[in-house]
């Protein structure tokens, strides 16, 4: 955001409405009257209801029927998995190695050895793919599993573009009056 260049604001842009399509934002994130808020301050979120990933809650990780691991990688339980990742905003893994569920595009991904052997990186393996939680689309795709009725996955496709828009514009307000 630091460029002036429009090429960068539009990575950018896109950067944007991929963390209201991608993560948990959506779920547990801040609301007014009902409608999702835009993340505008990432070091201070606010949520509407905290981060849980838990079973019985509105994201159970370990719930084996709605959400795949990548057992390959996973190095804990599924349920270690949910409580490692309760009160953060988490987003779909994608592109992991040998991941059973990784779809053709996902195989021309390369994630670097380095970022492969980080302590971090096994955990996100007990994340749900991103194809399971993404909310990128007018339509649910057949694979999607956060939102199990239709009705359910287009309202949250409304409200998470609706605050992916608002975020850009102030955004933009910012870029464009320097």
């Amino acid at each position: 955001m630091r460029s002036t260049s429009l090429n960068d604001f539009g990575l950018a842009c896109h950067a944007i409405g991929d963390f209201y399509a991608h993560s948990s934002w959506g779920v547990f994130g801040q609301r007014n009257k009902g409608a999702l808020e835009p993340l505008l301050d990432h070091a201070t979120p606010i949520f509407d209801l905290q981060p849980d990933y838990a079973a019985g809650g509105r994201f159970p990780l370990a719930d084996t029927a709605r959400f795949s691991v990548n057992e390959r990688v996973l190095t804990t339980s599924r349920d270690a998995a949910a409580a490692q990742w309760k009160g953060h905003i988490i987003s779909g893994r994608y592109a992991q190695t040998d991941d059973p569920h990784q779809g053709a595009a996902e195989r021309l991904t390369y994630i670097p050895k380095s970022l492969r052997q980080q302590p971090d990186y096994p955990p996100r393996a007990g994340l749900p793919h991103h194809n399971e939680i993404a909310v990128d689309d007018a339509t649910r795709d057949s694979a999607h599993r956060l939102y199990m009725a239709d009705a359910s996955y287009q309202s949250a496709f409304k409200e998470r573009v609706t605050a992916a828009e608002a975020h850009i514009k102030h955004v933009y307000a910012s870029w464009a009056g320097r």
